[in-house]
């Protein structure tokens, strides 16, 4: 719905959005292989590539689903959330972790 706000251009790296969600997903799922399990690393890794896709990345953050308060590594329940805008339009995904 917020799509009809972006220009072509926008529109055009808009689901740049959800793949940096699940690629990110995919290395939390894997372990973190070179955080140690920790989402730190992969979290700041996901922020700075939309960061330099043009994105202007509000949060981009590991959470536990019910409360939505940040946790450090992937449990149970988790899901990966990211706001960011892109020009003037707010964009936001999330996916399970």
């Amino acid at each position: 719905s917020r799509n009809r706000f972006l220009t072509a251009d926008e529109r055009a790296r808009a689901p740049l959005l959800h793949t940096v969600l699940r690629e990110t997903a995919a290395v939390l799922a894997a372990g973190g292989e070179a955080a140690g399990g920790e989402a730190a690393e992969p979290l700041r890794a996901a922020r700075e590539r939309l960061t330099a896709a043009g994105f202007g990345v509000d949060y981009c953050a590991l959470v536990d689903g019910p409360s939505l308060a940040d946790i450090p590594r992937v449990q149970p329940g988790a899901r990966l959330i990211v706001a960011a805008r892109l020009g003037a339009v707010r964009l936001l995904d999330n996916i399970a972790a």
